[in-house]
């Protein structure tokens, strides 16, 4: 901000009263009182006394907290357009492991705490998605420079980044011309420290000790920096090198409900010739039949699958950044190379006990009985037509009762080299000249094996007592037959069933790599006059993206389910050396699984993560698809091999449709002219631009057919049932295939006009006003050029309910055909809005400030997952799809209002001087941003109702009206603070109003809801002196228990989901600077 607002106690004084009922005319805002209070109350200790140019000036030093908040809100003070600033200070001071955690303390800045908001089935130890204002169209940038990595967003997952590199974190909410388009909800700079930053030699470093309390071990985590520069005949040379390392142990346990589906005396099944039900005819009115003791006529609803879940989770960073910077001894010329380079991994172990989660498929509705056994402490119970508590007996074939070895290790790597160069060859001019190239990779390896208990024989071997009246479920086992490695209670009618066998495997693979390199030119010209700056510049952006996924094709069956012999041959009675038991009796601190049945046997987490070599040893001892490999010398074929051994694999475990390529180019030009002038009395600067944007994508991808298997193998009964007319057309389309084809997609420019005012309004007082149109571009995994079509079915068999056999129970035919595609989509255009900010800002003290503002965001070409048609023509035939991906969807408007407050009570006397608090709140209303979903016309199973309708080739449902993902509209963060002497304390607590996590959730198929939640943190140091710092941080105090609900109909009925409980977390600290 200009000398103008700076200064404005020169104006006449007089006239103060005007000035301030004229600034609330412009901000409409209920400031009145502070605003008054501002111009009349006696000021504290703390309060910034007006200067005569004629007095000296007195240097007020702030340091520790003070300083810290002092430096950031003199940033946002004198800002060009709407900030918010985090400080490395700020960023040290609370137990924040990554820049995603210290962002949440922003205003109107919220995150998310799952591993991905489709997958809410797994909690992440720390802090994951950021959103601004409710939106997630957030942009990222390191020092200026567009932020672009291997993520699937293409942006930089801040959680990947270590804190300790930063000096300070700008969190932007409207646009001005020079800045790099992007960011609709905001943009993130992450800036670097450099060695020009400090005229002094700086040495430092920090040393922790990280404890988790529930996984109950410790690990180090160190940073180091060093900066120095000199002056020589040469110019002046600065140098810096800063690195970081840290691990993190944690675990997170979780407890959960599938779908809850209807029962009642109106349920019209579909049968085999027998009476046995096998399914739910469409004109059911409800899912399955009435349970013991339902009224006639009623409609009770039931959960047909539960969730038991424990983690471990390991986490490491590993950051470095360099700088070199040099300056010709008039400082005319400034040069400054810099390399970033950040590592990130987190491996997790996952044990999971439950049913498999199918969405809606017609044979879950009956695919338990239940009990009421009251007399034993186990009734059965409702609450307004909702099952809370009974006996659940699984007795469908097509249910088993998993205990699911899972393990997960993903990376992500960064490596960001930048060169900029300043030339100021006259007083007036400054030229920047700037060069970015980045290299990123992001693998995954995802792999898992399941132990399983028949589905027809859970009832007898692990029936459960689930009870819902609490805060939580809580479960217990009724049978011990499972503690022991056998056979279950029951046979069938071909022989004896083990209790527990090694059923199938998945292999998930991921290898993407991104490339990029930008240039930048500014021009700036220092003019006199009311428009005191012209700047001009070119912006050029170059970005590749290769994306390899195997798409979760390495479905493998290893002791085949429904044929005995493999059954047996990979049983734990058979085979104990291919499981190992796990003690479940601390599972979530004792307080859900209940009884003494409190220890499982499961896969060896070894077989797990050697899954292909498992699988190749396995066929070799005849554990793994025991009946072919035997019959073929120990080697597997087909779908029972892992990826690398598959046929037509062009680059290690991938097939040419598992790679796609995709390019954007940008070519962007500005021009913005900064003024200054004075309106009425009022001090006003500000800035007023243009920014051409032209965006470019071109994709390489493929029209992938459903893989050969699901022909079914030659010579199998399900092969001939396959070629047979009826199911022909079927048969030819499952040839496994991929079309490779390039597309040139959007091309798309736009003008993106800004304007931002700062009217000094008194010596303390700032109105700001800012209106911008901004834009958000596709993630480059969206606009890949891509359709993946499936094949599902359910197999018909001459004998339903029993088990398949190639000789006396073959497959007779096939039903429930399901044809499904995920797609990609190269022709997106940009999401656009138009954004309006208006702030009321009272500074009344160096570490104090009062701050309302309200905000408009006026949004168009939102880009959500949509169902669709796709209609696919292959040979002479013509195959409706029922596709499902990324589509401009429609326009709303998001508006808001954000609160903040920072202040120490400097008046109080003594140590009581030192309390201080800061805190912020933001309420954010969303109009026509629901999501417009609709059904395809004749491609799901159920209307938007809930209700099923006559084509049931798909299993999940479509609800109208949801909200956007992401988005709470209401985020509260308080901060108690204290600093007296050699002693500071931060008490944080942070919450977040419901908000929905997912469309459809990745098993489940409904949409998912996080519910209201708050976290507390807290962070103690002592100053020994000068140079050395201990402390103690803390996390998670209030061991807080996250939520989440899935939706079951359109009019937005919610069921429990799951539950989460992670560790608190502490930390001993040391830190010294030299």
């Amino acid at each position: 901000m200009s000398k103008l607002v700076i200064d404005s106690n020169k104006y006449n004084t007089g006239r103060t009263k005007t000035r301030l009922s004229l600034a609330i005319s412009y901000a409409l805002l209920g400031l009145c009182p502070l605003l008054l209070t501002a111009q009349t109350s006696q000021q504290n200790d703390s309060d910034v006394k007006p200067i005569n140019k004629d007095e000296s000036i007195e240097v007020i030093e702030v340091t520790g907290i003070r300083g810290s908040i002092y430096s950031a809100q003199n940033l946002k003070r004198y800002a060009d357009t709407v900030k918010d600033v985090i400080t490395a200070s700020d960023i040290g001071a609370l137990p924040d492991k990554s820049v995603t955690e210290a962002l949440q303390r922003v205003p109107g800045v919220t995150i998310e705490r799952f591993a991905s908001s489709s997958d809410p089935k797994h909690y992440a130890d720390e802090g994951t998605g950021v959103l601004i204002r409710g939106l997630d169209r957030v942009r990222s940038e390191v020092n200026g420079r567009d932020a672009f990595s291997a993520n699937p967003s293409g942006g930089l997952s801040y959680e990947d980044f270590p804190a300790e590199l930063l000096g300070a974190v700008e969190v932007v909410k409207n646009q001005t011309a020079d800045l790099i388009s992007g960011g609709i909800a905001g943009t993130v700079n992450l800036i670097t420290r450099k060695p020009f930053d400090s005229t002094d030699r700086i040495i430092s470093f920090n040393a922790k000790a990280n404890y988790s309390d529930f996984r109950d071990e410790t690990t180090p985590s160190f940073s180091a920096l060093f900066s120095d520069n000199w002056e020589t005949d040469a110019g002046k040379f600065g140098f810096l090198i800063a690195g970081s390392q840290s691990e993190y142990k944690t675990r997170g346990d979780g407890i959960g409900l599938g779908n809850f589906h209807s029962r009642g005396d109106s349920f019209i099944p579909t049968t085999d010739q027998w009476g046995g039900i096998i399914g739910v005819d469409p004109s059911s009115p409800v899912d399955g039949p009435a349970l013991p003791g339902q009224p006639a006529a009623s409609v009770w609803h039931v959960p047909v699958a539960i969730h038991m879940s424990t983690a471990t989770n390991d986490r490491k960073r590993t950051g470095f950044t360099s700088s070199l910077q040099w300056a010709n001894n008039d400082e005319t010329i400034v040069a400054t190379l810099e390399h970033i380079n950040s590592r990130a991994s987190l491996e997790w172990n996952e044990r999971q006990i439950g049913q498999a989660a199918q969405g809606f498929k017609g044979f879950m509705g009956s695919s338990q009985n239940w009990m009421d056994d009251a007399e034993n402490g186990y009734p059965l119970t409702t609450e307004n037509g909702f099952v809370t508590s009974g006996i659940a007996l699984g007795v469908s074939p097509e249910t088993p009762f998993f205990y699911r070895s899972r393990w997960n290790y993903n990376e992500n790597t960064v490596k960001d080299t930048s060169f900029k160069l300043t030339l100021k060859p006259i007083d007036r001019l400054t030229v920047d000249f700037d060069y970015q190239h980045i290299d990123s990779e992001k693998s995954l390896q995802n792999y898992s094996m399941s132990g399983q208990t028949r589905g027809n024989h859970v009832h007898v071997v692990s029936p459960y007592f689930l009870d819902m009246r609490g805060s939580r479920p809580s479960v217990e086992f009724l049978s011990d037959n499972i503690l022991t490695a056998g056979w279950s209670p029951n046979e069938d009618w071909n022989g004896p069933v083990p209790n527990l066998f090694l059923g199938s495997g998945m292999e998930q693979i991921e290898h993407n790599t991104a490339k990029a390199n930008s240039f930048k030119l500014d021009v700036n010209y220092e003019l006199d006059g009311t428009f005191t700056n012209i700047k001009s510049g070119i912006y050029h952006s170059d970005k590749d993206l290769t994306v390899r996924d195997t798409a979760y094709e390495g479905w493998s069956a290893i002791g085949t389910p429904w044929v005995q012999d493999d059954r047996n041959a990979a049983s734990a009675v058979n085979r104990p050396e291919l499981f190992e038991r796990v003690d479940f009796s601390d599972y979530y601190n004792g307080q859900v699984l209940q009884g003494n049945v409190n220890n499982f046997l499961f896969p060896r987490m070894e077989l797990v993560k050697n899954y292909a070599d498992s699988l190749r040893q396995g066929c070799k001892d005849g554990w793994h698809n025991a009946t072919n490999s035997a019959a073929n010398n120990g080697i597997c074929t087909g779908t029972y091999v892992p990826y690398t051994d598959k046929p037509n694999r062009v680059e290690g475990p991938y097939a040419a449709h598992n790679i796609s390529a995709t390019n954007e180019k940008r070519t962007e030009f500005y021009v913005r002219g900064d003024f200054d002038f004075v309106a009425q009395d009022i001090p006003i600067v500000g800035n007023v631009g243009l920014r051409y944007v032209n965006y470019k994508l071109a994709s390489t991808g493929a029209l992938v057919q459903p893989p050969v298997s699901k022909r079914g193998e030659p010579g199998t009964s399900l092969n001939t049932v396959m070629q047979q007319p009826e199911y022909k057309r079927y048969y030819d389309l499952a040839g496994g295939e991929s079309t490779l084809s390039t597309v040139d997609g959007t091309d798309y420019s736009t003008i993106l006009p800004s304007l931002n005012l700062s009217m000094g309004i008194s010596e303390d007082v700032v109105v700001r006003f800012g209106i911008s149109k901004a834009l958000f571009y596709p993630s480059l995994v969206d606009a890949r050029n891509i359709s993946i079509i499936n094949l599902d079915y359910n197999r018909r068999l001459q004998t339903p309910g029993a088990d398949y056999d190639e000789t006396s129970n073959p497959v007779v035919g096939i039903d429930d055909i399901e044809l499904t595609a995920l797609s990609g989509n190269p022709y997106l255009k940009p999401e656009t809005a138009i954004n309006t900010d208006l702030t009321t800002e009272w500074y009344f003290a160096p570490a104090g400030y009062v701050t309302l503002g309200l905000f408009h965001k006026k949004l168009d070409n939102i880009i959500r997952n949509r169902t669709f048609d796709l209609d696919v023509t292959y040979g002479t035939e013509e195959y409706n799809l029922s596709a499902y991906g990324p589509a401009n969807t429609g326009s709303g408007t998001l508006r808001g209002a954000e609160f903040s407050y920072s202040q120490f009570f400097d008046m109080l006397p003594g140590a009581w001087g030192g309390l201080g608090l800061q805190l912020n709140y933001t309420f954010i209303d969303q109009s026509g941003l629901e999501d417009p979903n609709e059904i395809s016309n004749g491609t799901l199973g159920f209307d938007e109702n809930g209700n099923p309708i006559a084509d049931n080739r798909n299993t999940f449902r479509v609800f109208s009206g949801l909200p956007l993902q992401g988005y709470s509209d209401q985020n509260l963060n308080i901060i108690g603070m204290y600093e007296y002497e050699k002693v500071s304390f931060r008490l944080a607590y942070t919450w977040r109003s419901e908000y929905l996590l997912t469309l459809r959730e990745s098993e489940e198929y409904v949409p998912a809801y996080a519910e209201a939640s708050g976290m507390m943190d807290a962070s103690l140091y002592y100053t020994i002196n000068d140079h050395w710092k201990v402390g103690v941080e803390a996390s998670n105090l209030l061991e807080t228990e996250t939520k989440t609900k899935y939706q079951m109909d359109q009019a937005g009925t919610k069921t429990q989901a799951l539950n989460f409980t992670t560790d608190r977390r502490f930390a001993l600290s040391v830190r010294a600077t030299f």
